[in-house]
């Protein structure tokens, strides 16, 4: 009887995270827990869900659900996969990717976990080691676009900017609505001294988040390079712009929090 209304209840948790209704799946699979609390696989379910709270919070409490099904004897790939997700979220990234090693230890075709040990390794500054398991996640999945970025940002900081290029072209043309795709492809243009390029591709960035004032900065110092002087100054006009709306904003928010 506890069996089958457990099985009832993680179906209706896998209904509802399908709908991406995350903090109902959690709910649900808590009351599958409070019937058995050791339930490796309803654990790992439940952190599945937090993970997709996209929040401190969520990440710390997916976690402790991932390393409570683990102890629980449900050490997956998937498991190691997601439990090196959130470490990393959390700024942890040694143990994610020791966690992500585990994953790929156990299934070594899982894309998405080379693709988070060549992510850990670059965040730790060992960037000539990430390009070895982000390589082996490209050649699992070649449309795996986070890999690219991450295999730009490791070509990047080695300065080996022409092939971080092909890299972050590569990442722009999978997800083009991404600012930071489009941020440092043109970075990596602009180091490359292609100006004309930088200056459209800082745009493309802008377009995707019009009140990063870093953005227009970059774009205003690399207007500057190009000695179009008139451009610098609209720049410098549109960051004073945005620094007001800024300092109302702050100045609208101290007002409702008067009591």
């Amino acid at each position: 009887m506890k069996a089958a209304e457990i099985a009832k209840l993680v179906a209706e948790g896998d209904r509802l995270a399908a709908q991406r209704r995350y903090e109902d799946a959690a709910a649900t699979y808590d009351r599958a827990l409070a019937l058995e609390s050791h339930n490796g696989a309803v654990l790992f379910a439940k952190g599945v869900s937090l993970l997709m709270f996209r929040a401190y919070e969520g990440y710390r409490d997916a976690l402790q659900c991932f390393e409570a099904a683990r102890d629980a004897g449900y050490a997956t790939a998937l498991l190691w996969y997601h439990m090196g997700v959130a470490l990393m979220h959390l700024k942890r990234f040694k143990e994610a990717r020791d966690a992500s090693e585990r994953a790929v230890a156990m299934d070594p075709n899982m894309a998405e976990a080379w693709n988070n040990v060549a992510h850990s390794l670059w965040r730790l500054g060992r960037d000539d080691e990430a390009l070895v398991p982000v390589d082996r996640a490209l050649a699992l999945n070649n449309s795996l676009v986070h890999a690219w970025y991450n295999k730009g940002m490791a070509l990047f900081h080695l300065r080996r900017y022409a092939e971080a290029l092909v890299a972050f072209e590569r990442a722009t043309a999978l997800k083009p609505s991404s600012m930071w795709y489009w941020l440092m492809q043109a970075e990596t243009l602009y180091r490359l001294r292609r100006y004309p390029q930088a200056l459209a591709a800082f745009e493309e960035a802008i377009e995707r988040d019009p009140h990063n004032q870093t953005l227009w900065r970059r774009k205003g110092q690399t207007l500057l390079k190009m000695r179009r002087f008139i451009g610098v100054f609209k720049v410098a006009v549109k960051l004073a712009d945005l620094q007001e709306e800024l300092a109302v904003g702050r100045e609208s928010e101290d007002t409702h929090a008067l009591p």
